[in-house]
């Protein structure tokens, strides 16, 4: 389920953010920002009473670098604009903000993260 999920995903989300800037894993350093990889955070796959497997909801972390803190807003309100939606790809989407780390002196980046709770269609 993980290796067809994610390709869809990081489409959906070059779609979204409007820049193909969207990584299925931690980007080389000095990749361009802003920028955003995903991480898969839980996929679970239950068993029904009889045994067989029932796929649940996959839940996926959205790690945004911004080298500007003030891009953040804009990002944020890309992302929420898929909340409660579903594609061809996806029944339902749902997104949560996590936080956004406070950047120490010296940091070349902000990192900001996201939740997105996928279920397949």
């Amino acid at each position: 389920v993980k290796n067809m999920i994610k390709p869809k995903l990081i489409a959906l989300l070059k779609t979204t953010l409007g820049h193909n800037r969207v990584y299925g894993s931690v980007p080389a350093e000095g990749a361009v920002l802003p920028l955003v990889y995903l991480t898969e955070v839980a996929n679970p796959i239950l068993r029904d009473l009889s045994g067989d497997k029932e796929s649940r909801p996959a839940t996926w972390r959205l790690t945004f670098h911004v080298s500007d803190e003030s891009t953040l807003p804009n990002i944020f309100a890309s992302i929420e604009t898929l909340d409660n939606t579903k594609t061809s790809d996806f029944q339902r989407i749902f997104t949560q903000y996590v936080l956004t780390e406070t950047r120490a002196p010296g940091d070349l980046f902000t990192r900001a993260f996201y939740d997105i709770i996928l279920s397949e269609a």
